[in-house]
């Protein structure tokens, strides 16, 4: 039975995307192991031009509108649906209700990971929105799905406000451990608080760290805080 990926864009863990670098690690450690894996992206530049990899990847061009998919991609989806599990990352992506609809027309078995996306915090941005949202395309995903992995307990908890079901499970994200890329020398003996990741103010809670460490540093003043990290609300953190 093969394995089935299906993101937008191209799983390039080089892009400051959180789903890209967890589906490239995820499919690279199955493919090791011997599975019948594959990766299929949704772009609208659907060439390769990333180094080879463990596993293989198609890329399919976006469809004429954000609820259509394009004729290549559905061709291929019914080719392999009797063969393979399909698994859908993300949530909230009109494209992906699409893949749903025509996964269920063609029996075909999928997951869900959302990543984070059912998750209470998040929940709360453009909440009328989401929930219009999930009564007309949303639930249909949901209903339609195999299993849908929650990655941390808020999720689990968002998800059960807004879906009723006994198919969802709560399934952290792996870490790899590496050596140190930088030695740090340490001699003033400062407590280092870190962040690493997108710079997300909302959805990360960013501002709440930045205001919990500035209460911190009246009681412990020998303490800096890093944030490492990228995205268009960088200038938000520049002194």
């Amino acid at each position: 039975m093969e394995i089935i990926h299906i993101v937008l864009g191209k799983a390039n863990p080089e892009r400051m995307n959180g789903v890209n670098k967890v589906v490239f690690q995820l499919a690279t450690k199955q493919a090791e192991s011997g599975r019948n894996v594959s990766v299929w992206g949704i772009t609208k530049d659907p060439i390769k031009n990333f180094p080879e990899r463990a596993f293989s990847t198609l890329l399919f061009p976006l469809g004429k509108h954000h609820f259509a998919l394009d004729k290549t991609l559905k061709a291929a989806i019914k080719a392999h649906a009797d063969k393979a599990v399909f698994h859908i990352h993300g949530s909230w992506v009109s494209t992906f209700w699409a893949v749903a609809i025509t996964l269920k027309r063609y029996n075909a078995r999928y997951i869900v990971t959302p990543h984070g996306g059912y998750n209470t915090i998040a929940m709360q941005k453009s909440a009328l929105v989401k929930k219009m949202y999930f009564q007309l395309f949303e639930k249909n995903v949901l209903r339609s799905a195999h299993k849908i992995h929650c990655i941390g307990q808020s999720e689990t908890l968002g998800l059960a406000t807004i879906f009723d079901n006994n198919k969802s499970f709560l399934l952290p994200y792996g870490f790899e451990s590496q050596p140190p890329s930088l030695a740090i020398a340490n001699d003033s003996q400062k407590f280092i608080i870190g962040f690493v990741g997108r710079l997300d103010i909302y959805t990360k809670g960013l501002d709440l760290l930045v205001d919990a460490f500035e209460a911190f540093t009246k009681q412990m003043p020998h303490t800096e805080l890093w944030i490492l990290g990228d995205s268009d609300e960088r200038r938000h953190f520049k002194l």
